[in-house]
């Protein structure tokens, strides 16, 4: 349906969040193209790569918890 559609017009994949340690992991089936679309839109963007020692040391430090939460991606 979106091949025809020019690149900076097709809409990005959509995003699902679950939680884990109740920080926000967001699922989408392509990354790049979320990506993508924040860079044709001029849109800043702050993207966490979120690893389990990263998720364990959020627990018990608020200021990155903070500062994780607030990333429009969380990638697992």
């Amino acid at each position: 349906m979106f091949a025809s559609l020019p690149r900076e017009q097709t809409p990005p994949p959509s995003v699902e969040t679950q939680s884990v340690f109740e920080l926000p992991i967001h699922l989408c089936s392509d990354y790049g193209a979320w990506v993508r679309s924040r860079l044709e839109t001029g849109k800043s963007t702050h993207i966490v790569t979120l690893n389990a020692e990263m998720a364990m040391l959020a627990d018990q430090t608020p200021e990155l918890a903070q500062v994780i939460q607030q990333a429009e991606l969380v990638v697992p």
